[in-house]
This record gives structure tokens, C-alpha cells and sequence, in this order.
């Protein structure tokens, strides 16, 4: 999966640097969001799919809630009984649910028709629920910023963009919380921020007709480097498609398929050695972060003068296959808003 990401992103960046130069070469008009009609956005699920007009400013609010319950290897769900040493598992440690909120800040700014340029910066907070094999039960948290993104969105057509991006290790790789076993560090999953560069690469194509219209996006994250513990988090690809009906020129309802794969963590953060070879809890193991999953997501957004907008989605899982023991996702709701401010 590795390759293959690198090549999606490098595919990327080639196609909308030549695509976008052709375009101004040909003097063909990409669309803002404004000429496109009301709901020429994507789903607030995607992101970077539209342009601005030239000169315009928008500010961007995304509040993403993530719930995690239950254990999964493969496709098959996972009791308990089956991950701890006192059942027919060899862990002293089990997750059970985990929940993760981030709050998403986003500047965008078009300098021309051509080109327009997006920074996303997360604040993350997350919380762990967990039993021991003795039936004890703890939580653990983390709060921080999280890893910063900037990209520019380039026009291929008058219905795609291409979208390339470059994240800065600026969220938080250290830490700990109070367990029974005394304050530790967190697991991967509980880190903030990844501690590796990353670039990142999406296509998004969108059309209409009349009051419906639909779309697809392919984009994928590939990461640059080993961070300061000695690992880094596996690379990402992600497809997804959807349809939309508008309501008069103000609302619309979308629904969504969402297609995931992620790979395993490239070595080891030296600070789980020791849980590692005593086989404290799944979490601190590299080799069972990777996984794929499909989801359906509804959604609705609400629109109104000068393109400022709100808009909602609910995401729910509807196959997973894990390499675990591993925390399967079960939901996720995003709710955000978007002010646009004309030249």
C-alpha cells in the first residue's frame, strides 16, 4: 500500500500542475463555488473540493466526533473473554471504546482563479476506556493541537480539482496519563500528533444536473519520515462518492459511500518495548494499526447569502476488516460552517 500511495500522490501533483497550466493556457473559466449554485460543495466530510473566486477569503469551523466500541481481527468481532489472559487471550489489558473529538480550524485564500490555497490546523482530545484481566477498570486522555496542513487547490476541468498538501508534525507525540501499571505514556492511537511530515494528494470531480448532482473523490496521505521515536504512522488511501438532492436553492441532503485503508506503523516506538514483550495491551503494537473499512454516511447542509454555509454528516460503519485485536469504528458525526468574505 505504500507504493501505491506514493504513486496516487506523486499521479496528483504531476496531473494538477500540467492540467492546471493547460487550462490557463486554453483560457478555460474554472467555477467558483458561487457560479456552481448552492450546493456545489462536496459533503462536509470531504475536504478541499472546491475553488474560490479570485480575491476571496473563507473561514472554516469542523467539529469531528469519532466513537470507537469493540474489539475486531479481521472481519470477525472479538469478545473480552477472547483478548485477555483471563479468558483464552494473552493480554493483561484491553481496550474497550474510545472516543475522539477534533476541532478543525480552516483559512482559505484564492490569489487568482487559478489556485487556491487552504490551511486546516486540529485541536484533538481523546479519551480511552480500558479493563485489565482482573476486571479493573481505567480511563486515559489526551489534549493538544494536532499536525497542521497546507495545500493549494488547482483546477484539471470545469468539474475537477486537484488538490496537494504538505502536514507539519505539530501535534503531540509524549503523552501520558495514570494507570494501574503507574503514569505512562499513551499508546499511538492516544498521540495527538504523528511527528512525521507527510504529504498528501486528492482528485475530486463533481457534476450536476438540475436540482441533483454528485460527485467522487480519490486522495491519499503518504508519510516522509521516521519521527523522533523512531516510527511513523502507515500511509492512508481513501475513495469516496456521493449523491445529493437540492431543496430550492438553500438546502440539499447527500448521502455518501467511503472507502478506507490504512497501513500498519513502520517501527516501534522504543518507549512500548517492555509492554510489548509482555504483552501488556494490543495498543502498543505496530503491527495491529492497519485495517480497511466502508461506510455510508448521510448528510444535509443549509446555504445562504454570499455562500456562507453549515452543514452536517453521519457516518456509520457498515464492514471492517482489521488487523487486530483493534478498536473498530462505529460512528462519526461532523457538524462545521463556512464564511465566505468576497474580494
Amino acid at each position: 500500500m505504500f507504493q501505491i500511495a506514493k504513486v496516487v500522490v506523486l499521479g496528483v501533483a504531476l496531473f494538477g500542475a500540467h492540467a492546471s497550466g493547460s487550462a490557463a493556457h486554453q483560457g478555460s473559466h474554472p467555477t467558483s463555488q458561487h457560479h456552481q449554485g448552492s450546493h456545489a460543495h462536496a459533503p462536509i466530510g470531504v475536504t478541499g473540493d472546491h475553488l474560490l473566486s479570485n480575491g476571496e477569503w473563507m473561514l472554516s469551523y469542523r467539529r469531528m466526533d469519532m466513537t470507537m466500541a469493540g474489539n475486531r481481527d479481521g472481519t470477525r468481532s472479538m469478545d473480552l473473554e477472547e483478548i485477555l489472559r483471563s479468558g483464552s487471550g494473552r493480554y493483561s489489558v484491553a481496550p474497550v471504546r474510545m472516543q475522539m473529538a477534533m476541532h478543525m480550524v480552516g483559512l482559505m485564500y484564492a490569489p487568482s482563479k487559478r489556485a487556491t490555497f487552504m490551511m486546516m490546523v486540529p485541536w484533538v482530545k481523546n479519551r480511552m476506556d480500558l479493563v485489565t484481566h482482573m476486571g479493573e477498570t481505567f480511563t486515559t486522555g489526551s489534549s493538544d493541537l494536532g499536525d497542521l496542513k497546507i495545500s493549494v487547490l488547482l483546477p484539471l476541468n470545469e468539474y475537477t480539482v486537484t488538490n496537494v498538501g504538505f502536514t507539519f508534525p505539530s501535534g503531540g507525540l509524549n503523552h501520558r496519563d495514570v494507570t494501574p501499571m503507574g503514569r505512562t505514556v499513551l499508546p499511538y492511537a492516544m498521540q495527538t500528533g504523528s511527528g512525521s511530515y507527510a504529504l498528501s494528494g486528492a482528485v475530486t470531480h463533481k457534476r450536476r444536473s438540475g436540482q441533483r448532482s454528485w460527485g467522487g473523490q480519490a486522495s491519499a496521505i503518504v508519510r516522509t519520515n521516521d519521527n523522533r521515536e523512531n516510527y511513523r504512522l502507515g500511509n492512508q488511501l481513501q475513495a469516496t462518492a456521493w449523491i445529493a438532492r437540492e431543496f430550492g436553492d438553500i438546502a440539499s441532503l447527500s448521502i455518501r459511500g467511503i472507502y478506507r485503508a490504512w497501513g500498519a506503523i513502520d517501527g516501534e516506538d522504543p518507549r512500548y518495548t517492555l509492554a510489548l514483550a509482555n504483552n501488556l495491551m494490543p495498543t502498543v503494537d505496530p503491527r495491529l494499526r492497519s485495517g480497511r473499512s466502508l461506510g455510508i454516511a448521510v448528510g444535509g447542509s443549509f446555504r445562504w447569502t454570499n455562500g456562507h454555509r453549515i452543514a452536517v454528516e453521519f457516518t456509520r460503519s457498515v464492514w471492517q476488516d482489521l488487523e487486530g485485536p483493534q478498536l473498530e469504528t462505529d460512528r462519526v458525526l461532523q457538524v462545521g460552517g463556512q464564511l465566505v468574505f468576497p474580494n
